[in-house]
């Protein structure tokens, strides 16, 4: 069951997300572009950083997070399918399980039993497997940072040009950064004109 906070939580969010719509839509009007624009998830980013002048950084802004997370999908489907075929392949493999046992000095006369898991190619114990995992946490690191690096850069990039191209100070650019939700408003609703080839602020 729902309470209370949970519905007004999920009403504030419903709310910011409608009022982010109409103000991309505004912003469009604005930039002579079609309304309709505004309510197609990803196309409309793609316009809003094409309006900043800045359409190319529309990739660096969206396609590195998934870039990311589809390297990331391939290598467990690789860990997954070569850690299965080599279990299954037991003529293929190039070293034989070992048992090892000692004794537990706590409990007279105990014997305890392990087995290695050095199977084949694709062993725990190196090999392969181990420098495979190697690789891959260095490339997940990699394009983990540059996930959070290029959105991050891009967006703030795209908003102080997005701010110039409709004349504004770069205070305002400030604000648009740290409080989107109210001046984000402000740019949509106010009388500020885009001008395409506008790079200098107003006076």
């Amino acid at each position: 069951m729902y309470d209370i906070t949970t519905i007004l939580i999920d009403l504030v969010w419903i709310f910011l997300f409608v009022r982010t719509i109409v103000c991309f839509w505004m912003i469009f009007d604005k930039a002579w572009r079609h309304w309709w624009e505004a309510l197609i998830p990803i196309w409309n980013i793609y316009v809003y950083f094409k309006i900043a002048g800045r359409k190319n950084w529309f990739w660096a802004f969206f396609i590195t997070p998934i870039l990311w997370i589809i390297v990331s999908i391939l290598f467990w489907f690789f860990i997954s399918a070569t850690v299965h075929a080599d279990s299954l392949d037991l003529d293929s493999l190039d070293q034989t399980q070992e048992t090892q046992t000692w004794e537990d000095p706590r409990i007279a006369g105990s014997t305890e039993v392990a087995l290695t898991n050095c199977w084949g190619r694709y062993d725990n114990c190196g090999g392969f497997y181990a420098r495979f995992q190697v690789i891959k946490n260095a490339v997940n690191w990699f394009l983990g940072i540059l996930a959070l690096i290029l959105p991050l850069v891009a967006n703030i990039l795209a908003q102080f040009w997005l701010a110039k191209k409709f004349g504004k100070w770069v205070g305002f650019w400030f604000w648009l950064l740290f409080l989107n939700p109210i001046f984000i408003g402000i740019l949509a609703f106010d009388d500020s004109t885009y001008n395409a080839n506008n790079t200098k602020k107003s006076e």
